[in-house]
């Protein structure tokens, strides 16, 4: 500690003082040392072709007069004093209970539900819209071009959803998508009773569904086109 160091030092100052007295009172034929000459022999002997002192040679000659640094020992040794006794932190516990892996997947189901709830809505309109226009009593027309029910005049990100939704009702037998006499894909409404059916014009009868698929393409060229040649200006579905 400090303390103990600054004893050392004093103590050792006391001999120190004490040694020099009984050196100046001993008399010997001992040749005094010569700190000049001394300096000069060293600048003599370490000093290179540029007249500079070489501390590198310096160092290796120091080198082998000493073997290791010397240690620091405290003459008196230390202060009786208690050994301090270390306290281990206790490690906190993070107060936030690691995530389980039913709430780490409940963000992913809870937006999975979002969307197919958003993807059930789109499709009741979609069926809205066919069933006002082909299905209801007062309906102006026995069914409707496909095309023009699906194709939005400028977006063609909302065609592709029309096509999209109405696929579904296709596929569950909601909607009927058939060709007409002119060979044009029209699109009309028909009823499901109870049991699974399908109404058919005859009263009180039913059939069977067949679920079914159609494929069709639509691309951005296309869409323009379809556009124009049929002079789409407004969407169909947005005025139902």
């Amino acid at each position: 500690t400090p303390r103990e160091a600054t004893i050392d030092s004093e103590c050792l100052n006391m001999a120190s003082d004490f040694a020099n007295e009984r050196v100046a009172n001993l008399q010997t034929d001992i040749e005094d040392f010569d700190r000049s000459r001394f300096a000069a022999e060293l600048a003599k002997r370490m000093t290179n072709e540029g007249g500079e002192v070489d501390w590198s040679r310096v160092g290796k000659v120091a080198t082998n007069l000493f073997n290791a640094p010397a240690k620091l020992d405290l003459i008196y040794g230390p202060l009786s004093m208690e050994p301090e006794i270390k306290k281990r932190a206790a490690s906190k516990r993070s107060s936030q209970a690691k995530p389980q892996e039913s709430a780490k997947k409940k963000p992913v189901v809870i937006e999975k539900q979002e969307q197919e709830e958003a993807t059930t809505k789109e499709v009741l309109k979609v069926l809205k819209a066919v069933y006002r226009l082909t299905g209801a009593p007062d309906a102006p027309y026995p069914h409707v071009p496909f095309f023009e029910l699906i194709v939005h005049p400028t977006s063609f990100s909302t065609t592709v959803e029309n096509m999209f939704h109405l696929s579904f009702l296709v596929k569950d037998g909601r909607v009927k998508l058939f060709l007409d006499e002119e060979d044009i894909p029209v699109v009309k409404h028909r009823r499901k009773d109870p049991e699974g059916g399908v109404i058919t014009a005859t009263p009180g009868t039913t059939r069977a569904i067949h679920p079914s698929q159609v494929i069709v393409s639509m691309t951005m060229e296309k869409w323009r086109t379809l556009v124009r040649e049929r002079g789409i200006t407004e969407p169909m579905m947005d005025h139902v």
